[in-house]
């Protein structure tokens, strides 16, 4: 699975953008400042950036954290 950069044109293709961090990564603060995020819904996951993508204890705190805002992922 590859990197998919953040641009102007996948936030305003999003209906709803998620990020990971904001009290120690300040990824919700870094969005709004590098983008145009007005109108859109932006979530916070609560999850510290410690973990290496597709970390099977990432995956699953993904999963719990998007049923919390009603996002179920089989």
């Amino acid at each position: 699975m590859g990197r998919q950069v953040v641009t102007q044109e996948l936030i305003d293709w999003a209906d709803r953008i998620f990020v990971m961090d904001e009290k120690y990564d300040c990824h919700l603060t870094k969005l709004k400042s590098m983008f145009n995020t007005a109108g859109k819904k932006i979530d916070v996951l609560c999850i510290l950036d410690i973990y290496d993508r597709g970390d099977l204890a990432l995956v699953q705190l993904l999963k719990l954290r998007l049923a919390e805002f009603g996002i179920l992922v089989t």
